[in-house]
This record gives C-alpha cells, structure tokens and sequence, in this order.
C-alpha cells in the first residue's frame, strides 16, 4: 500500500511482546508494516520523519508511564500521529490519560477491548486517507502556480499559495498584497487575477 509520501512503517513501542507481536500480524494481514522498538530506544531518522504513524503502549504501572509519556512527547515532536493504547483504559484515571494526551497522543485506545483493531485500523485508514487528499492537493497547488511563475517548497509558502486560491473566488473583494521589492507581489497578483472566474477574461489593472 507505500506510496511516495505515506508512511513506509508504523512505530510500535510495547514492553509486552506478545501484544506487540499480535499487533505487528494484524497490521501486516492489513498490508501496512510495522518497526517494533523499545523505549528509550532512538527512532531511526528514516522512521522517525517517513513514518508518521506511532503506537504506543501506555504500560500498567506508574513507572512505565512516565517512559511512555516520554515516547509519546518524542515521536509527537518529530511529527508522528501517535496512538497510545493500554488494556481497560477505561479503568485509569483522568489525569493519566489527560497526561497521555497532553504528551500528544492523538487518541487512547482500549487493547482489551473485542473492537482494538477495528477502531485502530479506522484511524489509521482515515489519516491515510486525509495524507492522500493533502498530498494531492499540494500537488495540485504546486502545478497551479508554477504554471504563473511561482515557485514554492516551504509549508509558509504553500500556505500563501492555498490563501491566494481562496482569495481568487471572491472577485469583489479587495486584496492588499505586502512586501519587499522583488518578492514577487505582482506574480501573485497576476495569479489571483487568472485564477478569479469572472476577472481573467478583463485586463489585469
């Protein structure tokens, strides 16, 4: 299912290795890899910035939280969508999975629970699915503007060529374009100006 841009491998942190090892087959019938690491263990970089995607294990005791927290905050800060699960979740205590959130756990899943895998595919399947819709749409944003002159890489940047699509439908409203000279103001303003429906086919003033 790898395709350029998506995760080659799904991060799994789990002291106990016969859930990870369960894990690990359900992800692969699934056809998404999985990179099995011990915490404290550093991330491999090609990991740590291809694969997006990190499960981790909670742990039961007090102890073996605070190493998971650890791992969340780690992965997290490099750019993971980090799942954290425990067996009965539901039995801790709002602080500790506040913590765990607070870490940067996007979501607590309960391993003991008959629908483990089917929520966790479920939120695997929809972070796929919006990386495809973002990757096509920066494709597309790169394509769009490179056609009037404009090239960009950096995210500050492809969210000033997302800003001037916006702009460009809204043919009645004014746009004030700043900045230094030779930071190309009147590429942009050409571009918003063939890019509005109704305005392209009028001089540009």
């Amino acid at each position: 299912r790898d395709q350029p841009g998506e995760p080659g491998a799904i991060l799994l942190i789990d002291p106990r290795q016969d859930r990870a090892d369960g894990i690990s087959k359900a992800l692969w019938a699934r056809e998404l890899c999985s990179v099995q690491l011990r915490a404290g263990e550093n991330t491999p970089c090609q990991f740590a910035t291809v694969a997006g995607f990190a499960l981790v294990a909670l742990g039961a005791g007090i102890g073996s939280r605070r190493v998971s927290l650890k791992e969340i905050q780690r992965l997290h800060a490099v750019g993971n969508y980090v799942v954290a699960y425990e067996d009965g979740v539901a039995g801790l205590a709002v602080g500790a999975r506040c913590e765990a959130l607070l870490a940067g756990a996007r979501h607590i899943l309960d391993s003991s629970a008959c629908g483990f895998f089917a929520e966790l595919f479920g939120r695997i399947d929809y972070q796929l699915h919006q990386r495809h819709e973002q990757r096509d749409h920066r494709e597309n944003l790169l394509r769009l503007f490179t056609a009037h002159g404009i090239v960009a890489e950096s995210p500050a940047m492809l969210n000033v060529l997302d800003k001037a699509v916006r702009l460009s439908r809204f043919s009645d409203v004014a746009t004030l374009l700043l900045g230094e000279t030779g930071t190309g103001k009147e590429l942009f303003a050409r571009a918003i100006h063939q890019l509005d429906p109704k305005r392209k086919s009028g001089p540009f003033v």
